[in-house]
């Protein structure tokens, strides 16, 4: 049988940065929220923020098939490109907004 390839079309072609990313999980589903991080001025008494902008919620069977993909990719980039290096500072958790 010859299945045809599902056109593709993205709703925001534009996309949207990101430098912070939340996942939360049930017994039925993954949650992955996506925002970028509003750096503060201190001197103004401005507080840094994380703007979260994209939600995202799919299935334990999804979410484990994206990570393995995303693994894929990282792979084949740092193949491509060199080691992705991580920085002290690029470990650390997002601040807290509480």
């Amino acid at each position: 049988m010859n299945q045809e390839k599902p056109l593709i079309e993205f709703e925001d072609k534009e996309g949207r940065y990101c430098t912070n990313c939340l996942i939360n999980y049930t017994p039925v589903e993954f949650i992955f929220d996506f925002g970028t991080l509003h750096p503060g001025i201190p001197e103004l008494n401005i507080q840094a923020k994380i703007r979260y902008h994209t939600r995202i919620r799919t299935s334990p069977q999804h979410a484990k098939m994206i990570a393995n993909l995303l693994n894929k990719q990282i792979r084949e980039f740092e193949q491509k490109f060199g080691e992705i290096r991580l920085t002290t500072e690029s470990t650390k958790p997002p601040p807290s907004i509480a």
